[in-house]
C-alpha cells in the first residue's frame, strides 16, 4: 500500500509563500494528476513528495509514515524528470542500470529487469545507443524504463511529454495509460495540459497560486466545476461564459439580460438570483441552427476553424459579445452568416459575483426571448 497525504503543507522560498495549506490524500495504486497553469505550484508540490525540497511547515506520510526528514533514496520512489536527465556518456542500458547498481543488485538481477522493461518500452533495440543517438520520444522511454526498472511502490512524473512532438505525444500518452494499467502503482503526474490530465487521470488536483481549487475524476471536474477557474482550465476549448447584465423576474421563468436586444428566457430552480452573475456553457453543448426563429440565441459567424472531424465556429451575438460553438467537421459555414444558436439545457453553468459555482442545472422554456446580433 502507497497511499501519501499531504497534512496543513506550507512552503516558503524567502519570504515568499508559494504553497497555502495543502491538505490532500493521493490514493494507493491511482494516478492522480497535479494540473494548472505555470507557477501555481504543482512541480513544487511533486518537489516535496520526492524529497528534493522539504515543507516549511506540515507533514507529509507515505505509507502512513512520515516523510519529513527521509531523503529521496530512501522514499521507495522514482522520479521522471521534464528534462529526462539521461548521462550522456553512458549507453541506454547503462543509465537504466546504473540507480540498479547504487542499490547493490546483482549483474543477472539488473540484466534480467532491463530486459522485461526495455521489451515493454520497445527500446530493447537501442540498449547499446547513446542519447544523443536517440529521438526525443525514445529519450523519454529511456527516463520512464530507469523508473520502472527499480520497482518503487510510488512514480512520480514531472512534466513528462512536454518536451516532445504533439503526434508522439498522443502515442506516448497512450503508453503512459496503459503502463498505468499494468503496473498498479500509485503514480503522481503533472502536467498544465488538461487533455493530459483527462485523458490519464484517476484523480485531478487542479492548483491556482499555491491552493487547490478542486480534487475530484475528470468527468467530476468537467461537469461540475466548482468556480469559474477550473470551469474554464477543464475542458477544450474553453467554456464560453455570459455576463448577466439585469435579471427579469416573471411568473414562469426568469429573462436574462445579457446586453441590448439579447435575452434569454429561463425557467430557474434553487437559485441565489441576487447574487448571480454569470451563466457559462460549453463550445459541445452548443448547436448552429440555420434557422433563428426557434433558437434560444442568434448571431453572426465571424471566425470559421476546420479541424477535420469537427469545426469550431465564432459567432457574434451583439457588438461585443461572442461564443464559440462546436459543429461537425461537414458542416459548412461563411463569414458574415446569420445563424441561431441552441444551448443544451443540461450543461448550463451558473456563477455567482466571486465567480464560484451555484447551480450547474436549470430547465429551458420553449418560449424564447431570441437576441439578435448588430
Amino acid at each position: 500500500m502507497a497511499e501519501i497525504t499531504l497534512k496543513d503543507i506550507k512552503k516558503y522560498f524567502g519570504s515568499v509563500e508559494v504553497l497555502h495549506d495543502i491538505n490532500l490524500t493521493i490514493p494507493d495504486k491511482k494516478l492522480t494528476v497535479f494540473v494548472g497553469p505555470s507557477g501555481c505550484g504543482k512541480s513544487t508540490l511533486l518537489r516535496l513528495i520526492s524529497g528534493l525540497e522539504f515543507p516549511t511547515s506540515g507533514s507529509i506520510f507515505i505509507e502512513k509514515r512520515c516523510m519529513n526528514n527521509v531523503p529521496p533514496a530512501k522514499r521507495n520512489l522514482a522520479m521522471v524528470f521534464q528534462s529526462y536527465a539521461l548521462y550522456p556518456h553512458m549507453t541506454v542500458y547503462e543509465n537504466m542500470a546504473f540507480g540498479l547498481r547504487l542499490s547493490q543488485h546483482n549483474k543477472s538481477e539488473i540484466k534480467k529487469k532491463i530486459e522485461e522493461v526495455s521489451k515493454i518500452l520497445h527500446i530493447d533495440l537501442l540498449l547499446n545507443r547513446k542519447p544523443k543517438q536517440l529521438s526525443g520520444g525514445q529519450q523519454q522511454r529511456v527516463a520512464i524504463g530507469r523508473a520502472l526498472v527499480r520497482n518503487p511502490e510510488v512514480y512520480l512524473f514531472d512534466e513528462p511529454l512536454s518536451n516532445i512532438d504533439a503526434t508522439l505525444r498522443v502515442k506516448m500518452r497512450t503508453e503512459l495509460a496503459k503502463l498505468k494499467a499494468d503496473l498498479q502503482k500509485t503514480m503522481v503526474y503533472v502536467t498544465h495540459d488538461q487533455v493530459e490530465a483527462m485523458t490519464l487521470a484517476d484523480q485531478i488536483v487542479v492548483l491556482n497560486h499555491g491552493c487547490i481549487e478542486q480534487i475530484g475524476d475528470p468527468l467530476t471536474l468537467y461537469n461540475s466545476p466548482t468556480n469559474k477557474f477550473v470551469a474554464n482550465f477543464i475542458g477544450s476549448p474553453q467554456m464560453n461564459f455570459l455576463s448577466i447584465k439585469k435579471i427579469g423576474v416573471q411568473k414562469e421563468n426568469h429573462s436574462l439580460h445579457l446586453g441590448k436586444n439579447l435575452s434569454i428566457n429561463i425557467d430557474i430552480k434553487n437559485i441565489d438570483l441576487q447574487n448571480l452573475s454569470e451563466i457559462g456553457i460549453r463550445p459541445e453543448h452548443m448547436t448552429i441552427l440555420s434557422s433563428k426563429k426557434e433558437s434560444h440565441l442568434s448571431g453572426i459567424v465571424h471566425i470559421v476553424e476546420h479541424l477535420g472531424s469537427e469545426t469550431y465556429v465564432d459567432i457574434t451575438l451583439s457588438k461585443d459579445i461572442s461564443v464559440l460553438v462546436r459543429a461537425p467537421g461537414t458542416k459548412i459555414f461563411e463569414p458574415r452568416e446569420k445563424v441561431g444558436i441552441n444551448i443544451d439545457k443540461n450543461h448550463l453553468h451558473f456563477f455567482n459575483k466571486e465567480g464560484k459555482s451555484i447551480n450547474k442545472l436549470a430547465s429551458f422554456k420553449e418560449n424564447i426571448s431570441t437576441g439578435t446580433a448588430k
